[in-house]
């Protein structure tokens, strides 16, 4: 991905922080005058990245088997509670979107906050 800008994606495995820079596509999620009355302080983004540089790193090296169903998951596609570093600023993920192409995740969309 040529475009973009570099963030670090981060998990922590039996307290070892594992660790690997992508690019990826950062964009403010638009809230509504409604949200913002509501009191929502905390301005999420949307981050867009390949999955190309992760898999390239073979990141995260030691991962665990998952441990229910299903058992083939692709411990290279970030989950909820991982963390990104943008800009300095550790944002953690609270949603995940894989994007496959032919059944192949190629992409994943994900909401992040903090």
């Amino acid at each position: 991905m040529k475009k973009g800008e570099d963030v670090v994606l981060r998990r922590s495995i039996s307290g070892v922080s594992k660790a690997v820079t992508v690019r990826a596509h950062v964009r403010n999620f638009h809230l509504s005058a409604s949200d913002i009355v509501t009191g929502i302080s905390k301005v999420p983004f949307i981050v867009i990245l390949s999955l190309t540089q992760i898999r390239a790193a073979g990141w995260p090296q030691g991962a665990p088997a998952p441990a229910a169903p299903p058992f083939n998951v692709d411990s290279a596609i970030p989950v909820v509670g991982d963390t990104l570093v943008i800009k300095g600023a550790v944002r953690t993920v609270k949603a995940v979107d894989p994007r496959a192409v032919n059944g192949i995740v190629v992409r994943v969309h994900m909401i992040v906050e903090g």
